[in-house]
C-alpha cells in the first residue's frame, strides 16, 4: 500500500483533539471513506498489518474510533450523527482487518503488553464492553440509517470473531459481556436474515465461538429461539447436487472479501445446530427441563428434521445427526419426563417416513420409560409392530440407537407371544443389519447385544426354532447369532433344547461351536479363579449345557447321535467343570449359583456313564472330575 498518501489522507482526523472539529461535510467524508477503504483492503496483506502497529497508525485508528462512536451514541439528535456513524463503520472496517492472524494486534486492542501471554482476564475495554454492546442491541432503524447501522453491526461482528478466533482466553473474557448483546441482534435478525445471509453466517459463526466457551449465559426462552430460527433457515435451504458438497477452512474473513462460494443457508444451519448442542449438553444445572416450554424446543427441532430429511445440503449428515443428539440430550436429561412430548412421538412412528425424525421420536420415547407402567402406557398408543416396521424407513446406522433401544424396554414375555411369525423374522433381519453395521458404529453394539438377550429370552422357543427351520432365512440367522457371541448363542440354545424338536445339524453345530469357544463378552463380576470369565456368563454357559445334559438323560439319543459332552466338546467341559470346582468355598450369591449349576452337570454326566459298560480315556476322566462335586474331602 501507499502507506504515505494513506497517513496524509487520514491526517484530519488523527491530528483532531476532538472528532467534533473535524470537517465532516460530505465532501470530505467522502475523502476519509475513500482512503479508509484503500487502508481496509490494504490490510488484507499480513506485512501491511504490522506496519500500522508499528507505525502506531491502529493506536491512532483505535483512539479516533472511540472518540467517534461517543458522539455517535451519545448525541443521537446530532445534526451530523449519521455522518458519524459511517466513518465509525469504515473505522470499525480497519481495525477488524488488523485484527486477522495477528494476536500482536489483538493485544493492542485489549491494552495488553505485547511481551506478555494472553491472558485468562483482560481489564475494562470501552469499545468492547460499552460501545460493542450499544451497536449488536441497536434496533431504532431509520429509512435514513438502516443500510449504515447495519453496516456498522456486520463489521463489530467480524471484528469480534477476527479478535477471538483460535484465542480462547479473549473467547471467554469477551462472551462474558457480548453474549447477551449478540442475542439480541440474532432475535431483531430472525425475519430478516434471508435479505443479507452472509453477514449471518458470520454472526452465527461468532455465537458458536462464544457458546463453546461459556454457555450457562442461556434460558430456556433463548434455547427456544435457537431452535425456532434453526427451523426458519431450514425453510430457506435449497437442495444442491451433490458434487458441490465440500467443507470451508475459516481463516477469518476481512471486510470487503468476496461473499463465499458455499451455500450461506447450509453454514448457517452447521453453525446454529453445533451451538445448540452445545448448549444442551452443558444447561442441565441452568435451564429448567421440567418446563413445559422445553416440549416446544422439541417441536422446533422435529419440525426441522422434517423439513430437512428431503433436502441435500453440504454437511447434511452431520447437522441432521446433530439435530437427533440434540432431542436425544434433551430427553435424557434427568429433569426432564417427557411425557408431554409422547404424542407428538406417536404421531411420527405412525405417520412420517422420514428416518431422521423417526429417530429423534424413538429415543425420546425410549427415555421416557423409567418403568414397566410407563412402557404399559406407550403401548396403548403404539404397537410392537409399529417400532419394528418404522425400520424401513431408517437408513443411517446411527439412527438405530433409540429404535434398539426402544424395543428392549417394550418388548417382553405378554406382548412377543403375540408377534407373527412374518414379524419376527422382520425383526431379527434389522438384528443382522445393525449388526453388520456395528463394526463401523461400535456404539450400537452394545445396544443390539442388549436387545437381542431380552427378545430371545421373552419371545416363544417355537417362533426361534420357525425362524431357523425356515430354508430361506436359516443361513441369516445362525450366522447373525454366532456373530454376536457365545452368549446370546447360549440363550438361543436353551430356547431350542426347550422346544425339543428336531434342528438343523448344521446350525446346532455352529451354534455349540460358538458357545464352546466362550467368548466373554462381560467383563463385570468377574472372579479370580474363574480363568478371566465373568460370573454372569459362566453361570448361562453352565446352564445351558444342563439343559442339554438333562433332555439326554430323559430322551436318550439315537445309537448314531453322539453326545458332545463325550465327543466334540469334551476339552472345553473337562475345563469349565475344573473351573467350577474352587468355587464352592465362595459364598457370594454368583458363584454359589454356578457351582450348583456344575454340580447338576456332574450329576447328569454320572447318570449317563452309569450306563457305559467300557470307557474311553475321555469318559474316564470326566467321570473322575465330575466325581469331585460329590467328594466331601
Amino acid at each position: 500500500m501507499d502507506y504515505e498518501d494513506i497517513l496524509f489522507g487520514l491526517q484530519p482526523i488523527l491530528n483532531a483533539n476532538s472528532i467534533k472539529d473535524v470537517p465532516i461535510q460530505d465532501v470530505y467524508l467522502q475523502s476519509y471513506i475513500t482512503v479508509m477503504d484503500q487502508l481496509a483492503v490494504s490490510l488484507r496483506a499480513p506485512q501491511n498489518r504490522d506496519l500500522v502497529r508499528e507505525t502506531g497508525l491502529l493506536t491512532q485508528i483505535l483512539r479516533v474510533l472511540e472518540d467517534t462512536l461517543d458522539v455517535a451514541i451519545h448525541e443521537p439528535d446530532n445534526i451530523n450523527n449519521l455522518k458519524y456513524w459511517q466513518l465509525a463503520s469504515e473505522l470499525i472496517r480497519c481495525v477488524a482487518n488488523c485484527l486477522v492472524d495477528n494476536n500482536i494486534n489483538r493485544k493492542i486492542l485489549l491494552k495488553v503488553p505485547e511481551s506478555s501471554p494472553i491472558p485468562a482476564k483482560v481489564s475494562k475495554n470501552p469499545l468492547l464492553d460499552y460501545y460493542m454492546i450499544k451497536i449488536l442491541t441497536f434496533i431504532e432503524f431509520t429509512d435514513q440509517n438502516e443500510d449504515t447501522m447495519r453496516a456498522v453491526q456486520l463489521r463489530s461482528i467480524v471484528l469480534l470473531r477476527n479478535l477471538v478466533l483460535e484465542n480462547n482466553a479473549y473467547a471467554i473474557r469477551i462472551a462474558k459481556v457480548i453474549l447477551g448483546p449478540l442475542l439480541t441482534y440474532l432475535r431483531y435478525s430472525e425475519h430478516t436474515f434471508h435479505e443479507e445471509p452472509d453477514n449471518m453466517v458470520l454472526a452465527l459463526d461468532l455465537l458458536l465461538e462464544f457458546t463453546k466457551e461459556i454457555s450457562t449465559g442461556y434460558s430456556l426462552d433463548s434455547l427456544l429461539f435457537l431452535t425456532r430460527f434453526c427451523k426458519r433457515i431450514a425453510t430457506v435451504v435449497e437442495s444442491l447436487p451433490q458434487e458441490n458438497e465440500n467443507e470451508n477452512d475459516d481463516e477469518g474473513p476481512t471486510v470487503g472479501d468476496e461473499p463465499p462460494e458455499e451455500d450461506p443457508y447450509s453454514e448457517m444451519l452447521f453453525s446454529l445446530s453445533e451451538s445448540i448442542e452445545v448448549v444442551v449438553l452443558q444447561q442441565d444445572n441452568f435451564i429448567d427441563f421440567e418446563s413445559s416450554g422445553i416440549s416446544k424446543v422439541q417441536t422446533e427441532l422435529f419440525i426441522t428434521l422434517s423439513v430437512l430429511n428431503g433436502k441435500f445440503f453440504a454437511n447434511k449428515l452431520i447437522v441432521m445427526r446433530r439435530l437427533v443428539s440434540i432431542t436425544g440430550n434433551i430427553s435424557a436429561i434427568p429433569t426432564n419426563t417427557n411425557i408431554n412430548d409422547r404424542p407428538l412421538c406417536y404421531e411420527v412412528i405412525k405417520e412420517s417416513q422420514d428416518g431422521y425424525t423417526i429417530a429423534a421420536a424413538l429415543i425420546i420415547l425410549s427415555n421416557s420409560i423409567n418403568s414397566k407402567d410407563d412402557a404399559t402406557t406407550i403401548l396403548k398408543e403404539i404397537t410392537l409392530d409399529d417400532v419394528i416396521n418404522v425400520a424401513q424407513y431408517i437408513k443411517d446406522p446411527l439412527e438405530f440407537q433409540g429404535y434398539l433401544d426402544l424395543l428392549r424396554k417394550l418388548i417382553n414375555l405378554s406382548n412377543a407371544m403375540f408377534l407373527s411369525q412374518t414379524s419376527v423374522t422382520k425383526f431379527f433381519s434389522i438384528l443382522s443389519h445393525c449388526s453388520e453395521q456395528a463394526q463401523f458404529f461400535p456404539n450400537l453394539s452394545e445396544l443390539i447385544d442388549r436387545l437381542l438377550k431380552k427378545s430371545i429370552t421373552v419371545l416363544p422357543s417355537n417362533s426361534l426354532f420357525n425362524l431357523l427351520d425356515q430354508e430361506d432365512n436359516n443361513n441369516f440367522m445362525v450366522k447373525f447369532i454366532c456373530n454376536r457371541g457365545s452368549f446370546v448363542s447360549c440363550l438361543l440354545m436353551d430356547k431350542l433344547l426347550v422346544a425339543k424338536k428336531e434342528t438343523s445339524p448344521d446350525a446346532l453345530t455352529q451354534l455349540w461351536d460358538t458357545i464352546f469357544k466362550i467368548e466373554d463378552t462381560g467383563s463385570s463380576n468377574q472372579s479370580s479363579n474363574t480363568n478371566g470369565i465373568s460370573i454372569p456368563f459362566l453361570f448361562q454357559l453352565t446352564k445351558t449345557i444342563g439343559i442339554y445334559l438333562h433332555n439326554c438323560v430323559t430322551t436318550p439319543l439315537n445309537e448314531n447321535e453322539p453326545n458332545i459332552v463325550f465327543t466334540t466338546y469334551f476339552n472345553p467341559i473337562a475345563e469349565i467343570m475344573n473351573i467350577i470346582i474352587p468355587l464352592k468355598t465362595n459364598t457370594d450369591k454368583g458363584s454359589e449359583s454356578v457351582y450348583n449349576n456344575g454340580k447338576f452337570i456332574a450329576g447328569m454326566i454320572q447318570k449317563l456313564l452309569s450306563t457305559v459298560e467300557v470307557k474311553t480315556p475321555e469318559e474316564t476322566k470326566l467321570s473322575e472330575i465330575t466325581y469331585n462335586f460329590f467328594n466331601d474331602n
